[in-house]
């Protein structure tokens, strides 16, 4: 059965997804006074995070993350005294406590060398110096939203089982998807593993498909004016847009995902399916990169949706008698 999530039914959770930063943490190392005073201006008083703690080299700053499991988000400059952000950053990814900390690299040494170099070592966000307050809030709204898009996965996770499943779903906002996603993702043996490139895809669909957004994206993000171009696109459209719609097919080892957009359709030629030396300078162009990591995709035949091939690992539920089971929580309009 074909299931959309109408405007009312959304969970407040998902709906207000990206509207407090005051429970994230962030520790920034930098030995340039100039950049300090700007970031904690930023994080601390304009965005509200809920502790913004400042270093002015590596190794001051690792000794405090030694002892620190709270800490969310690590902005690094890449040349420092003492301890270097690369040498700081390998250290980090050495322990067990810190490993679902986000780190951020901030650098004046941008050539292709010194980027593949990060690219190697498994980096994905570097800010190209010298970043004003524009800059900066482009290039920490993904990864700040990709971290508060993980707690809500992990609390619906814990609160809803196979019985919240869907195979087949529309939703018409960016409000709708990570709930949407969840449900979708539920399909499968470890829905965590794969919840997050779900959402990509129908954030892809939203944005590039039903908004058109394209290219823009770059730009409406330095502007700040990225989620205002979205709202506006959906509510003056002179015709009905999209909806996205995904489906999911197939059991047991042959699980196939498709999401068609209702609209123009992506373009995957256009898209990295890595990060490289371009897009990790860039604050946008990682969300189909994300896909890659999971899935296969390829376009449908009609060139209007992507098909998403798991890995055979990874499988749907078998089946469950939920006859007796009461749904609670989100309701759904036919």
């Amino acid at each position: 059965m074909n299931e959309q999530l109408s405007k009312s039914s959304i969970s407040c959770s998902s709906a207000n997804l990206y509207e407090d930063f005051s429970s994230i943490n962030i520790v920034v190392a930098d030995d340039d006074d100039s950049n300090r005073h700007i970031t904690h201006h930023l994080l601390a008083k304009k965005l509200g995070f809920g502790s913004v703690r400042i270093f002015d080299d590596g190794d001051t700053a690792w000794h405090y993350l030694q002892h620190q499991d709270q800490v969310h988000i690590a902005l690094l400059d890449r040349m420092m005294p003492r301890m270097d952000g690369l040498l700081l950053y390998r250290f980090i990814k050495q322990k067990p406590h810190l490993k679902n900390m986000v780190v951020m690299f901030q650098t004046g040494k941008i050539n292709d060398n010194d980027l593949a170099l990060l690219v190697n070592e498994g980096v994905e966000y570097v800010i190209p110096k010298p970043f004003n307050e524009a800059t900066l809030t482009a290039h920490l709204r993904s990864p700040i939203r990709k971290l508060l898009r993980q707690r809500y996965f992990e609390s619906y996770f814990q609160h809803n089982g196979a019985e919240r499943a869907t195979k087949d779903i529309k939703i018409v906002s960016l409000k709708e998807a990570p709930e949407a996603a969840a449900r979708l993702a539920l399909n499968y043996e470890s829905p965590c593993d794969v919840v997050e490139a779900i959402y990509q895809l129908l954030e892809n669909g939203i944005e590039h498909g039903m908004c058109g957004v394209s290219f823009l994206k770059n730009r409406l993000l330095l502007s700040g004016k990225l989620d205002h171009f979205i709202t506006h696109t959906l509510a003056e459209a002179t015709e009905p847009l999209g909806p996205v719609h995904a489906v999911v097919s197939g059991n047991g080892f042959g699980l196939n995902l498709t999401i068609r957009d209702g609209g123009r359709g992506v373009i995957l030629e256009r898209f990295r399916k890595t990060i490289n030396t371009e897009t990790i300078i860039s604050p946008v162009w990682r969300g189909l990169a994300l896909a890659y990591k999971v899935f296969r995709l390829s376009k449908t035949q009609d060139g209007r949706g992507i098909t998403c091939t798991l890995p055979p690992e990874i499988f749907i539920h078998p089946y469950i008698d939920m006859s007796h089971l009461e749904v609670q929580g989100v309701q759904i309009t036919d």
